[in-house]
């Protein structure tokens, strides 16, 4: 008796939480109850809703109901229902039978046909105070329709069974929320759904237990969702679709949606682009999608106008023309770039481009034959590229011994420069072969090696010039200014119309210096060192700095020494700079791995572009306003880089993102990248076949992207400065006294070493 009792105790308590989640059947429905997250008991009592309608079931009897909407109901469409005075909705059969039995079986199938069971028993509806309502709620396209049976009885009289059944449009779910329940002792009762004789869901069937509310299934308050999963979607492939187009470009793409609806489904289509984007997009506007199939749908976009400083993307609207699933966009990120091959010899190779402000004049290395000059094989000359002339201009001839390593090119594109170990200025021999700086008047095809016995740095970028090409930044170890005594590799300024050098930096740190970019105007520079000119890098790790060229070296903008920081980039307004860094230089930051970073030029102020802890990001360069950098990564930033490899991205500070601009889905990688002042133009040197077919054998190539949204030029050039400026003129920026004795160069050296510089022109020769 007391074994009895507690068995009894502990039913009773395991119904109060009981909580229902099926599997799914074959059909695609599942169903979940009110104890699970996503569905809570809503009883709408519509029998007191004037517009609800009352409908006269009998005790053995059924009606036709009109749905009011297209209604899917194991992917077949009904507009209408058989409602049976048993709380049993079918939508093939006309019937009330009353034994109820489990489901799916032929049985039960023979009796209901396609039906939805709310308590499928022996009942009567018609009992004093029993009613049945039905109500259409809601808007199309979410209008529901509920049906509403209100105090049914047993069919000998006795319980109340409160229940409502809820069709949901669009999303075709059911719901049945159950206010009150009750069986017959000893009767048998079915809750589910039932498709055909091996098909359905069967929530519960037993026998009764005669006591109000608290049947041996469930309790009351309670509710039940009936959900199909059958839907239509985009496949894999075309999830996360990008198009990489110039304007007035034509792309082909195919679109697959597929599904899982056992019946075919006809869908609509409709192609819409984002605000400021103006874009045509031809695409079938309908199409038939075959029962578990996919449909490829080929559409073709060509963007007409549009920036790459705005999030584009082309949406292709799918519809249900039957609404058996719910409407969505499949949205495709478009990518304002068309990318081409500039140097061409599979069999050659070709490296470190530069562009001017306009990106009209490119500067690069290449071992390839690209004029009539003179060239012997397998050696890699300096040439300037003429984009619009579409013309090469060879500006060294390399012999097997000798070679130039960094290059550069001023803004207008009328001068370039190049560290090299030739000797081709006829008035200053380099017979030695050291590493010196040459400058190269590009309109009047001369060349002068500035100075003797320089030992500059050959490092990639350790070269600048603005844009007029009167200020010329190089890194060398030579006493250029009298003040370079340790032999240290230091910035130095050569001022092209003075023929002078300053000597900008004092790191006294060995040849620990690198990189070097320089503004518009030629008044700011970015660099890094491992020095500790501040007192701030105890553990020498690379930094990075700014500068002036008037007074040198002024802050510290990385803060870490125990990552190293640098390839740092200035805006050609001077106002932003760029790098990246090993450092966790903002709150949150990965370390230990290179990310790329913008920071202000005056506040030192630092913004996290990239934020990988896995793969490397790098190479970055920034738009004369600043507003969009450039990089290498190896890292998926948007789901696109398939194959981990060093890819161009592109940031957009004014909309946050990070759009991948090329793709090869290969394993070789951009080695090194430039981009043009004006933002229009990404050049890069790599080893992967970008431009398909034409560098199948790997070499490194150059490449251009174009297409970009050019930003604003800047119109106020800087003209040269007269000797009587230098050593006279200085920044108002706000550094400390230490900075300026650690970091900069005395104005009265600057003043003595104009003084005594001697002014010799130099012949020059044509190359």
């Amino acid at each position: 008796m007391i074994r009895g009792l507690i068995l009894v105790i502990l039913s009773v308590l395991s119904l109060q939480v009981m909580a229902f989640k099926s599997s799914i059947d074959d059909g695609g429905y599942y169903y979940i109850d009110s104890n699970e997250a996503g569905l809570s008991y809503d009883f709408e009592d519509i029998s007191v809703e004037a517009a609800s309608t009352l409908i006269p079931l009998g005790g053995d009897d059924s009606e036709i109901i009109n749905i009011g909407f297209p209604f899917y109901f194991y992917n077949n469409s009904y507009s209408n229902f058989f409602l049976s005075s048993k709380t049993v909705i079918s939508f093939t059969k006309n019937g009330y039978n009353y034994n109820s039995e489990s489901i799916p079986s032929a049985g039960a199938y023979n009796k209901l046909g396609s039906s939805i069971l709310g308590w499928w028993g022996d009942l009567n509806p018609s009992f004093t105070g029993g009613q049945v309502h039905t109500l259409v709620k809601g808007v199309a396209p979410n209008r529901r329709m509920i049906v509403q049976f209100y105090n049914t009885q047993t069919w000998g009289g006795g319980g109340n069974i409160t229940l409502q059944f809820k069709l949901f449009e669009t999303s075709n779910e059911i719901e049945v929320h159950y206010k009150n329940i009750y069986g017959g002792s000893g009767e048998d009762y079915t809750v589910g759904i039932l498709k055909d004789s091996t098909i359905g869901q069967q929530v519960w069937f037993g026998s009764a237990n005669g006591i109000q509310d608290q049947s041996p299934g469930f309790s009351t308050p309670y509710a039940i969702k009936y959900k199909n999963i059958s839907t239509v979607a985009e496949t894999t492939a075309s999830q996360n679709m990008i198009i990489r187009s110039a304007l007035n470009m034509t792309k082909n793409r195919v679109l697959e949606l597929e599904s899982n609806f056992n019946s075919a489904v006809d869908i609509e289509l409709e192609y819409l682009t984002t605000d400021g984007l103006l874009a045509t997009v031809n695409g079938p506007s309908a199409g038939t999608i075959n029962a578990n199939s996919a449909l490829s749908i080929p559409f073709d976009v060509t963007v007409l106008e549009g920036n790459d400083l705005k999030d584009n993307k082309v949406f292709i609207r799918v519809t249900s023309t039957d609404n058996v699933f719910a409407t969505f966009d499949v949205a495709i990120q478009l990518v304002i770039v068309e990318t081409s091959q500039l140097t061409m010899n599979e069999l050659a190779s070709s490296f470190q481009v530069k562009a001017s402000y306009d990106a009209n004049k490119l500067i690069f290395l290449s071992t390839e034959a690209l004029t009539a000059e003179p060239k012997l094989p397998g050696t890699a000359d300096v040439y300037v590229h003429d984009v619009t002339n579409n013309t090469y201009q060879q500006l060294t001839n390399i012999s097997n011994v000798e070679a130039c390593y960094s290059i550069t090119i001023s803004g207008d594109g009328k001068w370039a420069a190049a560290v090299c170990d030739i000797d081709i200025d006829t008035s200053r021999s380099n017979a030695d072969k050291s590493e010196e700086v040459f400058l190269f008047d590009l309109e009047n095809d001369t060349v002068k090696q500035i100075a003797i016995n320089m030992d500059a740095t050959t490092d990639i970028n350790s070269l600048a010039l603005d844009y007029t090409g009167e200020t010329l930044l190089f890194i060398s170890n030579t006493n250029l200014a009298g003040i370079n005594n340790g032999g240290n590799y230091e910035i130095f300024n050569y001022l092209r119309s003075a023929d002078i050098f300053i000597q900008l930096s004092d790191f006294n740190a060995g040849v620990n210096v690198y990189g070097l970019d320089l503004d518009y105007r030629g008044e700011k520079f970015v660099t890094s060192s491992m020095s500790d000119v501040f007192g701030i890098n105890q553990n020498l790790k690379f930094q990075v700095f700014t500068g002036s060229t008037k007074t040198g070296i002024l802050k510290q903008v990385t803060m870490n020494d125990d990552f190293n920081s640098g390839f740092a980039k200035i805006s050609a307004s001077g106002e932003y700079l760029t790098f990246s860094s090993y450092a966790p230089l903002v709150a949150g930051g990965a370390s230990g791995t290179g990310n790329v970073f913008i920071a202000n030029f005056e506040s030192a102020n630092i913004d996290q572009v990239t934020n990988s802890s896995t793969l490397n990001s790098g190479y970055s360069d920034i738009s004369a306003d600043g507003e969009r950098v450039v990089f290498v990564s190896k890292e998926s930033l948007n789901g696109d880089n398939l194959s981990s490899n060093a890819e161009v991205f592109l940031f957009s500070r004014l909309t946050s993102t990070i759009s991948q601009l090329t793709e090869v889905n290969d394993t070789e990688d951009v080695l090194g990248l430039n981009y043009s002042e004006n933002g229009s133009v990404v050049s890069f040197y790599g080893t992967a076949d970008w431009d398909s077919g034409k560098n199948t054998l790997g070499n490194s190539q150059v490449f251009i992207l174009s297409g970009l949204f050019e930003n604003a030029i800047l119109t106020s050039k800087k003209s040269p400065r007269l000797k009587e400026e230098i050593g006279t003129t200085r920044t108002t920026t706000t550094i400390t006294d230490s900075e300026e004795a650690a970091g900069s160069i005395s104005v009265v050296w600057m003043w003595i070493f104009s003084m005594m510089a001697v002014f010799i022109r130099i012949r020059t020769r044509k190359v």
